[in-house]
């Protein structure tokens, strides 16, 4: 089991639906081209465009190896001034943190299949 943090304002939202989103340069009209590297499963339309589901939930892995450890890393000091950084992200100031597996890489960091959300 691993750690997670998320950036969110809606957590369990997120986690119910169980992956994230990559963005395409798509819209409807050229769906016949990423049908070309992408199975339409994967494909969804959100107002107009079109995004690739992912294989879980875009995050950051943690060295934690117990929910007392990964708490304990999200209330340090360390993990403090990389919030305050996060701006330049365009990252909210929320966030929450998932045990769950890892699934691979994403642009953005990590994927995981979250398992439960951890209280902070």
């Amino acid at each position: 089991m691993s750690y997670f943090v998320r950036f969110t304002e809606t957590a369990e939202e997120d986690i119910k639906r169980g992956y994230s989103y990559h963005a395409t340069p798509y819209g409807v009209e050229d769906k016949n081209l990423l049908l070309e590297t992408v199975e339409e499963e994967d494909i969804e339309e959100i107002n107009g465009s079109l995004l690739v589901k992912l294989n879980g939930l875009c995050c950051f892995e943690i060295e934690a190896n117990t929910e007392e450890e990964a708490v304990a890393y999200c209330n340090s000091k360390l993990f403090n001034e990389v919030i305050e950084r996060k701006g330049n992200m365009g990252l909210t100031d929320t966030y929450c943190l998932i045990e769950g597996n890892y699934t691979g890489d994403c642009i953005d960091g990590d994927l995981c299949k979250a398992r439960k959300l951890v209280n902070i």
